[in-house]
């Protein structure tokens, strides 16, 4: 007699396969149809591949370069050719940042965490400061010698054994790691954050934790751990239910830069920026962080920084072009029509090659997933305006998604090349 296999818990269902994965809730069926044991092996039949990358080049070559110009650049150009620069001691902790060594050493510490996620099949994702630093300076904001990591895992302890093992094991050239828990508020024990620092790191004034360090918060698929409120405010009245979170997270297939390296971001990361600007540990400030530039995009709890209360928290970012390039503009178009009606030409034929290829409707099952499109506008004072055309095939009930982007103005390129992307016009 065959062996009868137990149908996959919930959690196992929604947030290990079938939801999480591969995001069944992007064609808007019920919570019942996606967490419930029916068919649940049926959903995962994969399609071919999709080729994100070629699908935005045939939409970059519709683009006009000299509307590219005048929409795009000429506001970013003008705004640089404008700028009064504030006062030197303004200005001073935003270039005042890590210094190389304690670059390199940070991104080696990623390294190893990323690695020893992807070998033991964690979910994570670049979260807070850093997921600022990828969408805003395509790496690690200048200024912070921390990166923060979110963590999708059902168990605590399937987060600490990987850590734990990035502590016995250290790194070859910058020597042993601590791992630190760190303390947050209104929680005892098991919190679920942590620091992973260098032992040869620096301390600061009287802090426990060196530096440059890797946070790591852990997300479970119940909602009960502290990150969610921490960074969220999941469980506050009038905040979002963590399933809703789940569904801008999760899947996290496609990946930004981040220096030398490319980590993966939440499915929507501009929504979950604004969401924990908002609702988390901004405790409801505002945040226009391409606009503004912070030093702390929020405020931390358990680390000590070396940031003088008297100094300038907050500046334009527009102001700091002048040390490192910023992204400065973003613009996000609903649809391909939307998008050449502002930058290029639309005519019915293109509208109609459009929506068949499914670049700019509604995904359901079967078809090629949709296309989000962006534009994102960096600058810097001695090379000028940089533009990405930006695209990311939203995952469906049967696709994984993943991001692609071309060069469409600029000779220079602030993002080094991949497999995922192309130069255009």
């Amino acid at each position: 007699m065959a062996k009868v296999l137990e149908p996959p818990t919930v959690a196992a269902a929604c947030c290990q396969g079938v939801w999480g994965g591969v995001g069944c809730w992007d064609d808007g069926r019920s919570y019942s149809w996606c967490c419930t044991r029916v068919s649940l092996g049926s959903r995962n039949a994969p399609l071919p591949e999709p080729h994100c990358e070629q699908r935005l080049a045939e939409v970059a070559a519709k683009l006009k370069p000299e509307t590219v110009n005048r929409v795009l650049v000429e506001p970013v150009e003008s705004q640089m050719a404008n700028l009064r620069l504030p006062p030197a001691h303004v200005l001073e902790p935003f270039l005042s940042g890590p210094s190389s060594l304690a670059q390199v050493m940070l991104l080696q510490l990623v390294e190893l965490v990323v690695r020893v996620f992807e070998d033991r099949e964690i979910a994570f994702w670049a979260h807070g400061n850093t997921l600022v630093g990828v969408l805003r300076h395509y790496g690690p904001i200048p200024w912070d010698d921390e990166t923060e990591l979110g963590v999708f895992a059902n168990d605590v302890e399937d987060v600490v054994g990987a850590l734990q093992t990035i502590s016995e094991n250290g790194h070859h050239a910058f020597g042993p790691i601590a791992m630190s828990a760190v303390p947050v508020p209104r929680c005892v024990r098991n919190c679920g954050q942590w620091l992973l620092s260098f032992e040869r790191g620096v301390a600061y004034n009287t802090s426990k934790f060196r530096h440059p360090a890797v946070r790591i918060a852990w997300f479970d698929p119940r909602g009960e751990s502290s990150s969610w409120r921490e960074s969220f405010g999941v469980g506050s009245r009038g905040l979002l239910h963590h399933r809703l979170l789940l569904t801008k997270l999760l899947p996290t297939h496609q990946r930004r830069l981040y220096g030398t390296l490319w980590l993966p971001t939440p499915r929507d990361p501009w929504a979950v920026l604004d969401t924990q600007f908002t609702a988390g540990s901004c405790r409801g400030e505002a945040r226009r962080f391409i606009e503004v530039c912070h030093i702390q995009a929020c405020r931390k709890t358990g680390t000590a920084f070396p940031i003088a209360t008297a100094q300038a928290s907050s500046v334009p970012c527009a102001t700091l072009a002048v040390a490192f390039p910023v992204v400065l503009l973003r613009r996000k178009f609903a649809s391909v029509t939307s998008l050449l009606q502002t930058l290029g030409t639309m005519t019915a034929k293109a509208d109609g090659d459009a929506r068949r290829s499914g670049l700019g409707g509604r995904h359901t099952v079967g078809q090629v997933p949709r296309l989000s499109l962006s534009v994102e506008v960096a600058v810097d004072v001695a090379r000028g305006a940089h533009v990405l055309l930006v695209g990311q095939e939203l995952a469906g009930s049967t696709t994984k998604g993943t991001a692609c982007w071309v060069r469409i103005y600029g000779s220079h390129s602030l993002v080094t090349s991949n497999t995922s992307s192309v130069n255009a016009l």
